[in-house]
């Protein structure tokens, strides 16, 4: 017969203790924590100058993938119908559902290239992710999107994640936000059209900031 020492019991009684609280608090409902104060600023509905060229077919895609009500879509301002760009904001307690190629869910063709390039517009420093596409003939794609978790703007989803991760044990989990913006132009608009989709997600990420400050 094994005799077990009494010494490590304080121990084993604090690994115990430790491992059940995370299990109570979620427990108590608090495993999807919303850490924005209004939510739904950001997903309403564009207007009608602003509505997204979105078939029901599309939006159907979208609420299975994202979820009714966790996303919204609109066209930016600038550009005439022939060069507008569109937006899509997303928010999804599965962070890769957003952060992994999500561009896929809004553009047909696959990517030939990605980079993560950091944007400075009126003073605002922002990881801007970019996908890059072979042009079609006399147009071409224009994809950039920036990603919003635990109040941060991130360039490496899986980093900010694990960072989070002591904190959200304990206070469960938070969202992760996308904010991109996609479109077909010509090829002599693209660096404008990319122009604009950079100021477009500087003002995102000021709405966010916004809108989630309790």
């Amino acid at each position: 017969m094994i005799e077990a020492s009494t010494r490590y019991v304080p121990h084993i009684v604090a690994l115990i203790v430790l491992a059940a609280i995370p299990t109570l608090l979620h427990s108590l409902g608090r495993f999807d924590v919303d850490d924005c104060a209004n939510s739904p600023a950001l997903l309403a509905p564009p207007d009608a100058a602003h509505a997204p060229l979105l078939s029901a077919e599309e939006r159907v895609h979208l609420d299975n993938y994202w979820g009714a009500g966790n996303w919204s879509a609109g066209a930016l301002d600038g550009g005439d119908q022939d060069q507008r760009l569109r937006y899509v904001i997303v928010r999804s307690f599965d962070p890769k559902a957003v952060y992994h190629w999500p561009e896929a869910r809004v553009v047909d063709h696959r990517h030939s290239s990605r980079s993560l390039e950091e944007v400075t517009i009126d003073g605002v420093r922002l990881p801007v992710h970019r996908a890059f596409y072979e042009p079609q003939g006399s147009r071409t794609t224009v994809v950039a999107y920036l990603l919003v978790y635990d109040s941060q703007a991130v360039g490496n989803p899986y980093l900010a994640q694990l960072l989070a991760g002591p904190k959200q044990v304990l206070l469960g989990r938070r969202p992760m936000w996308l904010f991109l913006v996609y479109g077909e132009v010509g090829k002599g608009e693209r660096e404008a059209a990319e122009q604009r989709a950079r100021e477009w997600l500087a003002s995102a990420w000021e709405r966010h900031r916004t809108a989630c400050t309790r």
